[in-house]
């Protein structure tokens, strides 16, 4: 795999219209993936993607972040994305090139499976129930409720960026829940530029984050004092 960040390594500029074939190569962060910029038209009317204007800009001249621009001239509708570099054609993304390694995560996941359901505060949740446990902690934390999605088939439960949170039926569980409002409370202040980009997954912030709300909501103060 060829990578190379050319965005950042160019010198600091406001704003350039690219080309078709350089948005081809370009590599953007979508809900916190870094994937190929595949807008085909425009959501609101329609506009094929040829008709689109497409351009980089920073906020500031020395600003390190760099966004992919999109406008409609028919209709102004417009959308922005953040840029993180270019790709040749055989590349594929991967969490790693983006975050940092996620060390922590069957740590993480080893110290639930031992510990939720000897402490008693393993609880199974019915739909009402999850929904009235993440309004309550969003609420709490001032943070806009992302969507949440049951899915019937599968075991994965996980949190995308900070638009939606995917339960399984497995993953109806009071820990879960707040296992995924954690990560989607990081997401919110890694967005807000309140903390570095770079997060672990199931790094030291997240875990501080989901102690704090195993601590708040569930009755586990025996089990955090063992862990």
């Amino acid at each position: 795999m060829e990578l190379t960040n050319k965005l950042l390594l160019k010198p600091p500029e406001t704003c350039r219209f690219i080309d078709e074939t350089e948005l081809k190569e370009l590599v953007i962060c979508k809900r916190g993936t870094p994937s190929r910029c595949t807008y085909g038209s425009c959501y609101k009317c329609g506009n094929p993607r040829a008709h689109l204007k497409f351009s980089l800009f920073r906020h500031q001249p020395d600003d390190d972040l760099t966004y992919l621009y999109m406008e409609c001239p028919d209709c102004g509708h417009s959308s922005s994305w953040k840029a993180i570099g270019y790709a040749t054609r055989d590349w594929k993304p991967t969490s790693s090139f983006f975050f940092p390694r996620d060390s922590q995560r069957f740590r993480c996941y080893k110290w639930e499976d031992l510990f939720f359901p000897r402490s008693g505060a393993c609880e199974r949740l019915n739909e009402q129930d999850c929904h009235h446990l993440m309004t309550l902690v969003f609420d709490e934390y001032n943070v806009s409720s992302p969507k949440l999605r049951f899915i019937k088939s599968g075991t994965l439960s996980e949190a995308r960026g900070t638009s939606l949170i995917r339960l399984s039926k497995s993953g109806m569980k009071n820990y879960i829940v707040l296992h995924e409002c954690s990560h989607t409370i990081v997401h919110y202040l890694t967005d807000h530029k309140i903390v570095s980009d770079r997060q672990q997954s199931h790094g030291p912030l997240w875990v501080s984050v989901y102690l704090l709300l195993v601590e708040k909501y569930l009755d586990s103060a025996d089990m955090l004092d063992s862990s």
